[in-house]
């Protein structure tokens, strides 16, 4: 084991400017700050130096560096810079909770090479990373645009947008189709948005744009991806408004509802439909209440495929219309989507009445659709995504596009309360498939969790087809789950950090797909082990005058070893760190006839400290 303080020599290089940046300009990124003590660190071998550090020159000025963190109780990272690799020098320090330096006022034409160490709260440094060397460009280079926005209006087509460039003749757009296609341009125009079309429905793509400016063109901005609706959407009102009397259609037609007086969002409770639902439609008793869309052909429901889908939740088990077109006054109906004790829940139209054969429960969230294909003449109902009754009907409406489609009492008819959310009316027959999605998307199923440590729990689960992102939750018992993190739609696995040991931990799993509704896992239920416990037999045998042997015995579970020394009765410190399976170390520069007790603890994987030792002496001769 080497042990040894770390040189105050390659500090002294910096004396000057230390943690001001040893390069002129440089600052750490709260220049404020109290500085650390590098002289007082002591190196340890077993602490992990980050990985994956990587520098980018950015302009002939600047470099900017990244590295993966690292795990446990860190007090700070050190970012080491020179002119060539094993050339580096001390520049400043960096909080824990970063993983970048920004390096400003650099020269032009160049090299700069880094190193990132790890420091503890122990005052433990460990050795440098993998060097990262970047050269500045010796002349000014256009920068990226920002702000760059995709923005879905129909099924074919999207609005990409962006921030505009001091200096700008033109801007190229750039798109690949999937999530791993490659880029290739589509566009070079002068303004700052351009709307992309005859893309395909359902589809995902995404888009860069560069600028050249009279310093050249600039390298493409960060990609952003975006989805175009599915063939056939021609409103889409998700009621995410939170306030205003405005319902905006996200269909990309701009088929905006109106709130009528009395009629608002409501924050409270809404359906699971995504973490990012933000209100719903709140539709009081009174039948003046409701929101109003001015009326077109595909919203009349008569001889053309139609789709239908939203969730409802009732106030009372009252009779109650949800959506549909009918003349005011509760006059000559059109079409309604509604329940009554007499039809349960039920479609009412010029075809007659078709009953779901069910009655939607009162103060629960419920997913309903219907779907009519007109060359079948076939009336298809589904609840919460599955399909629960098939029949033939006859789509027919007497009322032209003057009434308006009416959210909650069509018409103005007399009923219950209602709230609705994530309303969508389609000019095509969805399949049971999509409609399925609508209505739920699948859970993740066979969720585990396996216990690593005294703090780090992992889950895994079987994958959700198209899954967007998995949503993590916590809690501490059966039932008391909370949001925790997200996680890729290409992962099905998760490692919970920073636990408490001996800590009850339970998980659920949710996952999303374009946004839509998702459904809840198993729930798992594992408990986080205890620190490692201490090392069974601790030895110290004096060597000679200036050295002592400390020997233990091993801990499973350990990945190192913490050695803790005290002299003549004073303060237990840490004089040195051993990776497993190494069982001993020597001390040295000690003083004759001077007596050390000494410590040892293990170190688990997560980075836990586990038990101290009983304390053992020896006396140097």
């Amino acid at each position: 084991m080497v042990h040894n303080r770390v040189s105050t020599t390659i500090f002294a290089v910096c004396a000057l400017f230390a943690l001001d940046g040893c390069i002129t300009g440089d600052a750490p990124d709260d220049p404020s700050a109290g500085r650390p003590d590098f002289g007082s660190l002591t190196q340890d071998l077993a602490l992990p130096p980050p990985t994956s550090v990587m520098s980018t020159a950015v302009s002939p000025n600047r470099i900017d560096i990244v590295w993966t963190p690292v795990t446990g109780d860190l007090q700070y990272y050190i970012v080491d810079v020179g002119p060539a690799p094993g050339a580096e020098v001390t520049l400043t320090s960096v909080p824990p909770d970063k993983t970048t330096w920004i390096s400003p006022n650099l020269t032009p034409n160049t090299q700069y090479c880094w190193d990132i160490r790890t420091v503890d709260n122990s005052d433990e440094v460990s050795g440098r990373s993998p060097e990262t060397c970047a050269t500045t460009p010796a002349t000014v280079e256009t920068v990226a645009p920002t702000g760059l926005a995709a923005t879905p209006i129909s099924a074919s087509r999207i609005t990409v947008s962006w921030n505009a460039v001091a200096g700008a003749q033109v801007y190229h757009v750039f798109m690949a189709q999937g999530t791993t296609g490659s880029f290739s341009q589509i566009a070079s125009v002068t303004t700052t948005s351009t709307t992309v079309a005859n893309l395909q429905p359902a589809s995902t793509y995404l888009f860069e744009v560069s600028v050249v400016t009279a310093g050249g063109e600039s390298p493409p901005s960060a990609p952003v991806s975006a989805q175009t609706f599915k063939l056939g959407l021609e409103g889409y009102w998700n009621f995410d408004e939170v306030k205003g009397s405005v319902a905006k259609d996200s269909s990309g037609f701009m088929r905006n509802a109106t709130l009528l007086t009395g009629t608002s969002f409501s924050t409270t409770p809404l359906p699971s439909v995504n973490l990012a639902n933000r209100s719903t439609l709140s539709i009081p008793a009174a039948s003046s209440t409701g929101a109003t869309v001015t009326s077109v052909a595909p919203f009349r429901f008569a001889g053309a495929d139609f789709s239908l889908s939203t969730w409802v939740k009732l106030g009372a088990a009252t009779a109650t219309d949800f959506v549909g077109i009918r003349a005011s006054g509760c006059g000559a109906l059109g079409w309604k989507l509604g329940q009554d004790p007499t039809n349960q829940l039920n479609i009412q139209g010029g075809g007659g009445t078709r009953s779901f054969g069910v009655s939607l429960a009162p103060g629960v969230w419920t997913a309903v659709a219907f779907t009519f294909n007109q060359a079948a003449s076939s009336l298809t109902l589904y609840v919460s995504g599955a399909q629960v009754a098939t029949t033939s009907y006859k789509a027919t409406n007497s009322l032209g596009t003057t009434p308006s489609l009416t959210f909650g009492h069509v018409g103005g008819c007399v009923g219950g309360a209602a709230q609705l959310d994530e309303l969508q009316i389609y000019s095509r027959t969805l399949s049971a498939a999509e409609i399925s999605v609508l209505g739920a998307v699948p859970p993740p199923t066979a969720l585990s969790v396996t216990v690593n440590n005294a703090t780090n729990e992992t889950l895994t689960w079987t994958a959700v087809p198209n899954a967007d992102l998995y949503y993590v939750y916590k809690g501490t018992a059966a039932g008391n789950e909370v949001f925790f993190t997200s996680v890729p739609g290409n992962k099905t696995t998760f490692v919970g950090q920073h636990l408490t040991p001996l800590a009850t931990n339970t998980w659920i799993v949710r996952a999303t797909a374009g946004g839509l509704p998702f459904s809840i896992s198993n729930e798992v239920s594992a408990t986080t082990t205890d620190i490692l416990p201490a090392p069974a037999t601790v030895t110290a045998t004096p060597l000679n005058a200036t050295r002592i042997s400390v020997t233990w015995s091993a801990v499973t579970g350990a990945t190192s070893y913490k050695i803790y020394q005290s002299t003549s009765g004073g303060s237990f410190v840490q004089v040195g760190a051993v990776l497993t399976p190494i069982t001993t170390m020597q001390v040295a520069n000690l003083t004759t006839k001077t007596t050390y007790m000494y410590e040892v603890l293990a170190v688990d994987s997560g980075g836990n400290l586990g038990h101290l030792s009983t304390p053992v002496s020896a006396t140097t001769p």
